[in-house]
């Protein structure tokens, strides 16, 4: 009868066992998946941080160039109204009120422009090609 007991214990071991191990080897490869699946997420997040920063140096190039613009049409603007011109063209057509605040100042914004870079004679100014 002892020996039928040992017999039962060591089966139930084995059993237990077998079980603990068959559980070790289903959560591996649920850890598995899981690393593959972050390793995938980190080269997703990766990329999007990528082009979050393209996208915000494309911005940056964007407003300076707007700044550009503005300068170029501010000068335009004070040049039409200086009295070289014809009273009938004293304001641009495209424009024809001042602009208040164009670029938000919560945005840095550096502008580099020589006043040199930007020539205009006084009889360009009073044409009707704006």
């Amino acid at each position: 009868e002892m020996l039928c007991l040992m017999e039962t214990q060591r089966l139930k071991e084995k059993n237990i066992s077998e079980s603990h191990r068959r559980k070790e080897e289903r959560l591996e490869k649920v850890v598995e998946f899981h690393r593959k699946k972050l390793i995938a997420n980190e080269a997703r997040v990766e990329e999007h941080q990528k082009k979050l920063s393209d996208y915000r140096i494309y911005i940056e190039e964007l407003t300076g160039e707007l700044a550009k613009v503005l300068l170029v049409v501010q000068d335009v603007e004070a040049r039409s109204n200086s009295p070289d011109c014809d009273s009938s063209h004293s304001r641009s057509r495209i424009h024809r009120g001042k602009i208040k605040n164009p670029v938000p100042e919560s945005i840095p914004l550096t502008v580099d422009l020589p006043r040199n870079e930007i020539i205009f004679n006084s009889a360009s100014l009073c044409d009707d090609h704006f």
